[in-house]
């Protein structure tokens, strides 16, 4: 059973594109290729911050770290259909260097995307925001991205969440 924070953020996951259409481009920014704003909840309040990037595989990697502080880390691509009550555990690689397995969540409105609950963990945070590569794995496929401009991103993330988006 996913944590309250895990659960929350699937259900905000499930607003992104609601949220993102109805703030316009208030609140919105941009650091080289991540894209980022504020996520409100179903009743319009403020809930965190999500940035994402597109990368030429046609997935796109997403940030999405919560008022309480929780950071989660989600990739989505429009072909896939995940099945929301299969299991899912994730390795997290940063570097070539495993990092910590953590459980795959899929919402069921939203089965073109898996998010990972890495809570309020801030050894790995510091981590991705001074390495190069994340990696991925799920033990079939390795999903490897390039952390171009993350450091600068995840610290605007952090001042997104900090100052209420």
């Amino acid at each position: 059973m996913p944590n309250f924070a895990t659960r929350l953020a699937a259900r905000l996951a499930l607003g992104l594109g609601l949220a993102a259409g109805s703030a316009g481009a208030a609140g919105a920014w941009q650091i080289g290729n991540w894209f980022g704003r504020s996520v409100l909840t179903d009743a319009g309040t403020f809930a965190g911050c999500r940035m994402s990037a597109a990368y030429d595989t046609g997935i796109t990697l997403h940030f999405m770290q919560l008022s309480k502080g929780t950071l989660l880390i989600g990739m989505s691509e429009p072909g896939w259909s995940l099945d929301p009550a299969g299991a899912y555990s994730m390795g997290l690689v940063v570097d070539g260097r495993f990092v910590r397995r953590a459980r795959g969540v899929v919402l069921s409105g939203m089965r073109e995307a898996m998010f990972i609950d890495l809570g309020r963990d801030q050894a790995t945070r510091a981590l991705l925001g001074r390495r190069a590569r994340l990696s991925l794995a799920d033990g079939m496929r390795t999903y490897d991205f390039s952390l171009t401009s993350a450091a600068e991103a995840l610290a605007r993330l952090d001042q997104c969440v900090r100052g209420g988006g």
